[in-house]
């Protein structure tokens, strides 16, 4: 820092002292009003300075943002740390580009566990200033490990504009393989390809990149797994040769002809050579893999068709079965080409293995696929409630879906369950009534809603707490405020609720305050947050201010959201709550405040 900046820096910082003493000091009585524009009344009037010339506004905004920066750095520097921050998010209001702050505000927002605060300034820095590698790869794999895969590349490709690193440096090359494996990871394979050129460059001349053994070996990770995505993205990219060249790496490197023959089917096939693609195919399923999932019977499927050999599919599936009996994947797959060529009687019973053996969402789908084109009423509810025992929710996947467009069968579905209910009870599981239950939700038939859920808790759950849960938020969702306040409630007056656990108490307070009963409403959301104290949750706390606002209540309204501020400051809580507060002041035609 030169010298005359560090002059105005401590003029500023003694003049933020001064303010914060005189805002310390403004609350002590005075033994005399001092007559204004006077020092005392024996001297001369202080005559406010006119500057010769005046600031821009630019400069004016500048001065504010210093001296607020100065400020905050003396909180800061008694451990203030909160107010601090307050601060630093002000002085960015009039300076949002100074690097001087943001490298103040970011680990500031980190230390005061604010994680999503600390990478918004700590990303905006990097953008400013992309020569801190050491910023710049920290954020990456932090944005990576949120899954935000675009906001690290933009950062990474910010990062290596221009010659900052130096093309064959160690940095470099790292910087460069993460963002290939993070194009691979967004389906960007011609950009990945470009990237991983370079680091196979990088690892066949390691000298040439100032790369040691230790750096090497670093960078090549798993190295069979690596020449692998390395082979895909080129796969992808319509770059054959270099595929095959990285999939025989990947070979080398860990040996296996069973998944090697299936990258040269993949290669081949983009080669528009079927024949060749389908020999390797018989040698990969001779190894009777099944890492690969569902991908190499479609590829089957795809060569068999370029042949104009698709009608052997199915019989080429059945061998493969006998001599692989246990392989649910490949039951699952031959199961929904039998129900494509209508063979229901075929695919009936291997959807029934397979989901026996390894219940999942697709077996359920074309299970339930098949008994609503054969129209089966008895069958569709088994499924559906099978379905329900092992946690899946069929209405939103495409067989649930495609059921409620079909009042009549619906309809059908309800009516098996009631008779299935009175002519044999015990045969009604569990999961069939819970199903029955939502499927009357989803036709608006509330009564059926409360009459299944009923014959549910008869079975004597496991899980008192879940059933009632989710027959209130049922009706919740459906807008039947009463029926799911009385329902949550009677869960609480039967203690069927865990020790605190505030879930029923918010969704609760929720239904009550929609459904009128204001004060009730604010009773149990205080109850719910007084279960979460150290440290509060967020999302309880927003329930009380959020039923006094919709109660219309505004003046409590306003003092709930104003504490918001102060227990969750720089959140998105805090957010949220000045978005409502300025909603309140607009109501009252405060514009000033709401502004």
């Amino acid at each position: 820092m030169g010298t005359k900046f560090a002059m105005v820096l401590g003029v500023l910082c003694s003049c933020a002292a001064g303010v914060l003493w005189a805002q310390e000091k403004a609350a002590e009585p005075t033994e005399k009003q001092a007559v204004p524009g006077r020092s005392s009344q024996f001297e001369d009037p202080v005559l406010p300075l006119v500057p010769k010339t005046p600031r821009t506004s630019e400069q004016q905004m500048r001065v504010e943002a210093r001296a607020l920066y100065a400020a905050a750095r003396l909180h800061e520097q008694r451990q203030q740390l909160a107010q601090a921050l307050k601060l630093y998010h002000q002085a960015l209001r009039y300076d949002p580009d100074s690097l001087a702050i943001l490298r103040q505000v970011y680990p500031l927002a980190f230390a005061l566990d604010r994680p999503e605060e600390g990478v918004r300034f700590a990303l905006k820095l990097a953008q400013l200033d992309p020569s801190d590698q050491r910023l710049i790869r920290t954020l990456g794999a932090h944005l990576t490990d949120r899954r935000d895969f675009a906001g690290a590349l933009k950062l990474y490709e910010k990062a290596i504009e221009g010659d900052n690193l130096g093309k064959n440096s160690p940095a470099y090359v790292t910087l460069i393989a993460q963002m290939g494996d993070l194009y691979f990871l967004v389906e960007n394979y011609p950009k990945a390809s470009d990237c991983y050129d370079v680091v196979l460059k990088a690892l066949d001349s390691p000298k040439t990149f100032g790369l040691n053994d230790r750096m090497r070996t670093l960078l090549l990770g798993n190295a069979s797994a690596t020449f692998e995505r390395f082979g895909m993205a080129y796969l992808k990219a319509e770059l054959a040769e270099k595929a095959i060249e990285a999939f025989q790496r990947a070979e080398s490197a860990a040996p296996n002809k069973g998944r090697f023959a299936l990258h040269k089917a993949q290669v081949f096939e983009a080669q528009k050579e079927p024949a060749k693609a389908l020999a390797e195919l018989e040698v990969y399923f001779q190894h009777q893999l099944k890492e690969e999932g569902a991908e190499p019977y479609e590829l089957l499927a795809k060569v068999l068709k370029d042949l104009d050999k698709q009608d052997e599919l199915i019989s080429r599936l059945e061998k493969l079965l006998e001599t692989d009996p246990k392989n649910v994947l490949l039951k699952y797959y031959l199961a929904d080409q039998y129900r494509a060529a209508k063979q229901f009687d075929k695919a009936e019973p291997l959807y029934v293995a397979a989901l026996k053996t390894a219940p999942t969402t697709g077996g359920y789908n074309g299970l339930l696929t098949l008994y609503r084109e054969r129209r089966d009423p008895a069958e569709m509810l088994k499924t559906l409630g099978n379905s329900v025992d092992t946690g899946n929710d069929m209405f939103s996947e495409p067989s649930g879906k495609a059921l409620l467009e079909d009042a009549k069968l619906c309809q059908e579905v309800l009516d098996t369950a009631r008779k299935i209910r009175t002519t044999k009870d015990a045969e009604l599981t569990y999961g069939m009534r819970v199903a029955a239950a939502m499927l009357a939700a989803e036709m608006k038939q509330f009564a059926v809603v409360n009459e299944f859920y009923e014959l549910a808790l008869a079975t004597q759950p496991k899980d008192l707490q879940r059933v009632y849960q989710q027959w209130g938020l049922t009706l919740f969702i459906a807008e039947q405020y009463d029926d799911a306040a009385r329902v949550m409630q009677r869960a609480l007056t039967e203690k069927v609720v865990e020790p605190g656990d505030p879930t029923i108490h918010f969704h609760l307070a929720g239904a009550l305050e929609l459904s009128g009963r204001t004060d009730e409403a604010l009773k149990i959301a205080r109850e719910a947050a007084a279960m979460r104290v150290n440290p509060p949750l967020a999302l309880l706390e927003q329930r009380i201010a959020w039923v006094m606002y919709h109660a219309k209540r505004y003046r409590d309204a306003i003092q709930e959201y104003e504490r918001l501020l102060e227990v969750f400051p720089g959140t998105q809580t805090a957010k949220e709550a000045r978005l409502v507060l300025s909603n309140i002041y607009v109501i009252k035609k405060d514009m000033e405040k709401a502004e």
